[in-house]
């Protein structure tokens, strides 16, 4: 099976006018970090399990040495307000996840297990977030992943 992005969200939040969006990225940061310390997995690369052949399609997550991307966009010159993609019902043709995600569906090596964006436009967040697939299915069969130092 081919590594890919199977989950890519955008979720979307209205902000107050006057919101500092450096403010609010600092912020997200901070508590992405705090996460980062309880969950330290999801900032670590996918890579094949060690000692075992590519051909088993064996995973393990080891630690990154570049840690989480968690990068900023100010697209309010780019995409429409808030107000308005959300009275649209924020339409796919607007809300690209190639456009606004942090990561494509099949990303080159080392793929880190997660990435994530913060997409700024007026009076709102489009946070986008991608989480690699193998590191997903062993969430879902109740295994938490191996956390490699």
């Amino acid at each position: 099976m081919p590594r890919v992005y199977g989950a890519r969200w955008i979720l979307c939040f209205p902000l107050e006018t006057d919101a500092d969006y450096h403010e609010l990225y600092e912020k997200l940061r901070i508590g992405l970090a705090h996460t980062i310390r309880s969950i330290p997995w999801i900032a670590g690369v996918i890579g094949p399990e060690e000692g075992s052949e590519i051909s088993n399609n064996r995973i393990q997550i080891v630690e990154s040495i570049s840690g989480l991307s968690f990068c900023y966009r100010d697209l309010t010159d780019v995409l429409p307000p808030y107000e308005d993609l959300k009275t649209n019902g924020f339409p796919l043709s607007r809300l690209s996840t190639d456009e606004l995600g942090p990561i494509g569906v099949m990303a080159e090596p080392p793929q880190p297990v997660m990435k994530a964006q913060a997409n700024f436009v007026k009076g709102g967040l489009l946070l986008s977030v991608g989480i690699h697939h193998a590191s997903q299915q062993s969430a879902f069969d109740n295994r938490s992943p191996q956390f490699e130092a």
